[in-house]
């Protein structure tokens, strides 16, 4: 079965710095845009906030990796893609402005983020529209799960998990 997995693996994710949840009254469009301003500028050194639900998930994933996948798989969120780009090759420097970023109410709790990975060319090939599915925790907008299509972050890593340790889940 081929997996979709998503560059940055969650090892890399425990050791950047947090950006500070958006606090509840901020819409979380707002916290979206800001991460994404960050992102742009420094990719490896910032990570959204993730509902406990979400973390533990990825902790999970990642432990299942470690222990049961073959060291020469590519195993985990991030493994291979980065998850805020969804794509795999460095994208060179980006910001809001060139890279045409929007943020977008999608619904409630739900942040669509529009933008080109290579501004200059504008091509659909390199447009990428992510949704995020977001909620109040400790009084503050955290990421639940994120949208690529029909394809769900969430989703894939408890298949990972489900496929990894022989359909037990």
């Amino acid at each position: 079965m081929i997996r979709l997995i998503l560059l940055l693996s969650f090892s890399a994710f425990t050791g950047c710095r947090s950006l500070p949840r958006g606090d509840a009254h901020e819409a979380p469009t707002t916290v979206m845009t800001r991460f994404y301003e960050a992102y742009f500028q420094t990719r490896e050194n910032i990570r959204p906030a993730y509902s406990e639900s979400f973390a533990e998930l990825l902790s999970e994933n990642l432990e299942v990796c470690r222990e049961i996948a073959n060291a020469t798989d590519v195993c985990g969120f991030g493994a291979d893609v980065d998850p805020f780009l969804d794509a795999r090759a460095d994208q060179g420097r980006l910001d809001l402005e060139s890279a045409r970023f929007q943020a977008r109410d999608a619904g409630a709790g739900v942040v669509e983020v529009e933008f080109d990975l290579q501004p200059p060319e504008r091509s659909a090939y390199h447009h990428r529209k992510i949704r995020y599915l977001m909620k109040v925790e400790d009084g503050r907008w955290v990421i639940d799960d994120i949208q690529y299509g029909a394809r769900s972050a969430r989703s894939q890593m408890m298949s990972e998990i489900q496929e990894l340790r022989g359909g037990i889940f």
